[in-house]
């Protein structure tokens, strides 16, 4: 059985922050793109 799992704002913000360095040390057009979408729905779960 899959638990749910909680995440702290907190932990999201941290994570919020190292997908955007990531994204900007990536030289990989494809890579960077995925990098960008999850960011993206990070943020809107921040939003929430």
């Amino acid at each position: 059985m899959i638990e749910e799992m909680c995440i702290s704002l907190k932990d999201l913000q941290g994570i919020r922050i190292k997908l955007f360095q990531l994204g900007l040390m990536t030289t990989d057009k494809e890579l960077s793109d995925k990098i960008y979408e999850v960011l993206d729905l990070v943020e809107k779960k921040i939003e929430e």
